[in-house]
Formats: C-alpha cells, sequence, structure tokens
C-alpha cells in the first residue's frame, strides 16, 4: 500500500504541473487544444503504468478506499480546476467543484476503457474526453465557450 500510495502521490504531482502548465496557456490556445493536452496526458499515464492501475483499482474496489473515491485520488488537481472554473466568474465554488469531480472521472473512466480494452483506439479516447469536457465546461462555465469555438 505505502508503494501504491507514493506511485499515486509522483502521478498527482507531476499531473498538477503538467495541467498548470497547461492552464496557464489557455488564453492563448483553444480550448480544443488545451483539451486534448490534457487528455494525451492523461492517457499517456495509463498506458505506461498499467500495472500500477491494475493494483490499485483492486485495492479501490476491495472498499479499503471509499473515502479516497468519494473524494478523488488528486486533491491538488481538484483545488487547482475547482479554483480556475470558479476564477472565471460564471459559476459557483460548489458548481465549479462539482464540475471538477465530474471531469477528472470521467478522464479516469475513459482512460481506463481505453487502457483495459482491446477495442476502443487512442483516438477515440482522447475525442471522447475533449468532446465531454468541451461539452461540460460549456455548459457550466459559459464565459469560457469562446474559447471552444472552432
Amino acid at each position: 500500500e505505502a508503494i501504491l500510495e507514493d506511485i499515486l502521490q509522483d502521478y498527482n504531482r507531476f499531473l498538477v504541473k503538467t495541467l498548470s502548465s497547461i492552464l496557464k496557456k489557455f488564453n492563448n490556445h483553444s480550448g480544443r487544444k488545451i483539451l486534448e493536452q490534457i487528455a494525451d496526458e492523461v492517457i499517456t499515464f495509463l498506458e505506461t503504468n498499467t500495472v500500477f492501475i491494475h493494483v490499485y483499482l483492486e485495492q479501490m474496489t476491495s472498499g479499503k478506499n471509499v473515502k479516497r473515491v468519494r473524494d478523488g485520488v488528486n486533491p491538488e488537481l481538484e483545488s487547482m480546476l475547482t479554483i480556475f472554473f470558479f476564477e472565471q466568474g460564471s459559476c459557483d465554488q460548489t458548481t465549479a467543484k462539482l464540475l471538477t469531480h465530474s471531469l477528472m472521472s470521467m478522464w479516469m473512466r475513459v482512460g481506463l476503457q481505453y487502457t483495459l480494452s482491446s477495442n476502443l483506439s487512442r483516438s477515440k479516447a482522447i475525442e471522447a474526453i475533449v468532446k465531454i469536457s468541451a461539452g461540460a465546461i460549456k455548459s457550466y462555465v459559459p464565459s469560457l465557450t469562446k474559447y471552444f469555438i472552432n
């Protein structure tokens, strides 16, 4: 469990650093490009850490991490994205947090479907993450809609 926790913390730090860098470029890039970069990072991590993913999923489904499932596996990322969405000014903090959790869950779920299944291509997984994320963001943070116009 300690080794799993260390791997997860390393990934959390990497993902927060990577997404923080991506979000800083948000005003200079289209929303689609940003979401493609995020999707690529999620998929790449899952592809390169399949053993960890299998062991971690076994641990989570054994009931040991029910609180973690509820609260999310990456509190730093949750905080960063919640603040980002809230600061856009068109949703309250609770909505920003719910949007963040929804996106993180969907990213992981689509990524796992791709990683653990042989019938989903990488490009389709990334496309699903981008389209679903863009739709959710435009719905809940209308001030960001302009970034998703092609």
